[in-house]
């Protein structure tokens, strides 16, 4: 039975003998939520696809909360550390923050240690936005196709290699799996980000790149350095739409995109979490939001409840698996 923030609060001066204790409910007491700034906490460094997702989010939230919400970048540790602050965080609504398909589902199963539990140590707000990824090749590559680049990766076991943003990343996971699919053999590469894996795929030092297509669409518009050879969406993608879908290759049967959720510590309270997600379903069908999105390669998620719950686990199958097939981890 739904009960009243009367109700709510009633019950917990009770058990507390009528004294409010600091916390949740103290927050609470001193009137309805939100009555302060929000502090989001994006980890991933300023400047990135990551980062601009977190922010216009945000920025949405502030509007219809009525509060300003500040972002906080705290990266490190393909994510973990800032998502280990969010989940310690006061479970009291004014600390939210970024979760992703690595600190949901494939860090756990590649970090001897993550310091919270993905499932268990948050709220599960939303699945904010997704994107595809993208597999670029050297203006120059003999390979115009997947297919040509598959056939050759077969007849020449290890002879190519492909650059990602680090060991773990899912986009060196993208690699992998696709890898596993086509049944080819090549040999994984790691960098530091794009801004490291795109000049070194133009010098000639790596035979191609997995990258988002969010940090590689200015790349692939140019045309004069990179060719993409596929999209790992469902689709294409319209702004691009002479790059084939890798649906479209036969090579996969479902598509891979990295993804982004908004997450609170968990136990916050019912009310805060009630408007948060009313407030996240009306942000991930407004226009305004989804054109945004779209501007830099991605489209809004809009999962939210059991279904965002049930991609989640499918997720960790899916990721799981080609962690323990190609023997992925990382010692800190």
């Amino acid at each position: 039975m739904k009960q009243s923030r009367r109700g709510v609060l009633g019950w917990a001066l009770a058990a507390c003998g009528a004294t409010v204790a600091s916390g949740p409910l103290a927050a609470w007491a001193q009137g309805a939520y939100p009555n302060r700034p929000i502090k989001f906490i994006v980890p991933w460094p300023a400047g990135g696809s990551a980062d601009i997702a977190g922010r216009l989010y945000a920025d949405f939230l502030s509007k219809e909360l009525g509060q300003p919400v500040v972002v906080e970048n705290r990266p490190g540790a393909g994510a973990n550390l800032g998502v280990g602050v969010l989940a310690k965080s006061p479970a009291d609504g004014y600390t939210l923050g970024q979760v992703s398909i690595g600190t949901q589902s494939i860090n756990q199963f590649v970090y001897p240690a993550l310091g919270f539990d993905p499932v268990g140590s948050f709220e599960h707000i939303g699945l904010q936005t997704k994107q595809p990824n993208i597999l670029l090749v050297k203006k120059d590559s003999p390979f115009k196709t997947l297919q040509e680049l598959v056939a050759y990766a077969k007849s020449n076991p290890g002879k190519l290699n492909y650059a990602s943003p680090g060991i773990g990343s899912s986009l060196h996971l993208s690699g992998a799996y696709l890898a596993s699919q086509g049944d080819f053999q090549w040999t994984h590469v790691p960098f530091k980000g794009s801004a490291e894996s795109i000049p070194a795929l133009i010098g000639g030092q790596v035979d191609a790149v997995f990258d988002n297509l969010s940090s590689s669409l200015p790349h692939v518009k140019d045309g004069s350095k990179v060719r993409a050879l596929v999209v790992t969406s469902q689709q294409r993608v319209a702004d691009i739409s002479q790059v084939p879908s890798v649906l479209e290759t036969g090579i996969l049967k479902d598509p891979i995109y990295s993804w982004f959720g908004i997450a609170g510590p968990k136990g916050l309270p019912p009310e805060a979490l009630q408007r948060l997600v009313a407030a996240s379903a009306r942000i991930f069908q407004h226009p305004d939001y989804i054109h945004k999105l779209k501007a830099i390669g991605a489209e809004p998620g809009g999962l939210q409840g059991a279904d965002y719950l049930k991609f989640q686990v499918a997720e960790r199958a899916r990721w799981s698996k080609v962690v323990k097939d190609n023997q992925i981890s990382i010692q800190n």
